[in-house]
């Protein structure tokens, strides 16, 4: 299957979670590894996984409480493809990823109610739907170091 990978760096472990920076200087949750801080890894999430909110709306009271404790990243919509029971994202994000996300279409119908191109959204996710894919042959630290 599809699956969006990010480049990061482990940064810190907290009890049951662990912390990366992205290339990009973002920081987000995943489920706690083994790996040494510092190590260089990809994140994974899948596109059904991922979810859409226009950056208005955003920071609305409702939404914000509804996505508290997610990842997110900002960018713009580069491409809304419907395909029936749900519509295909690309969303260019400004750490400069590309990710695809699979939106169930459970409140629009055809292209009315998708968000359009070029339009500014958060992309978020759950820390747990996070998965963690060490880099071979990237340097990897050589002493673990526990925050």
């Amino acid at each position: 299957g599809v699956s969006n990978l990010l480049d990061a760096r482990l940064v810190a472990r907290n009890g049951g979670e662990s912390e990366f920076e992205l290339s990009g200087g973002n920081r987000v949750v995943a489920p706690a590894t083994t790996l040494a801080v510092g190590s260089e890894v990809r994140l994974g999430i899948r596109p059904e996984k991922l979810h859409l909110v226009p950056l208005e709306l955003a920071d609305l009271p409702g939404t914000a409480s509804a996505y508290s404790g997610h990842n997110w990243l900002e960018g713009s919509v580069a491409d809304a493809s419907y395909v029936g029971v749900s519509t295909q994202y690309v969303v260019r994000t400004d750490v400069g990823k590309e990710l695809i996300i699979y939106a169930q279409n459970l409140e629009v119908s055809g292209q009315q109610g998708q968000l359009k191109p070029g339009q500014r959204v958060r992309v978020g996710w759950k820390p747990q739907h996070t998965f963690v894919i060490e880099r071979k042959g990237a340097a990897q630290p050589t002493e673990e170091h526990d925050v």
